[in-house]
């Protein structure tokens, strides 16, 4: 989990964390010791391709959600892909929504 956050948070990737790298760090723990059960009850609501993870149109879905049924952009969607999407697979696994999640907020 650890180093799930670190690589999250080292944009720079030199390993170590300046304070904007540090803001995320804390940012995607709290979100991750707070809403972890909570998020994996919304993967696995989400998740209707049964993969594991959120691909884009139940990313769509999901925000959807969190906005309040307010509706989310195609290029919103592309934005919290890009941000979060560290693993590079284009879609969300249960640690990468998390982080999707707390920059959404």
């Amino acid at each position: 989990e650890i180093a799930w956050v670190m690589s999250v948070a080292d944009n720079s990737g030199d390993g170590d964390l300046d304070i904007t790298e540090l803001g995320t760090a804390i940012t995607c723990w709290h979100t991750f010791t707070t809403k972890r059960e909570q998020m994996e009850t919304l993967l696995a609501k989400f998740d209707t391709s049964g993969s594991g993870k959120l691909e884009a149109d139940e990313l769509k879905l999901y925000l959807t959600e969190l906005n309040g049924g307010k509706p989310v952009s195609d290029d919103e969607v592309a934005w919290v892909m890009k941000v979060a999407d560290k693993s590079g697979d284009g879609a969300m696994n249960k640690l990468e929504l998390l982080c999707a999640t707390a920059e959404w907020f």
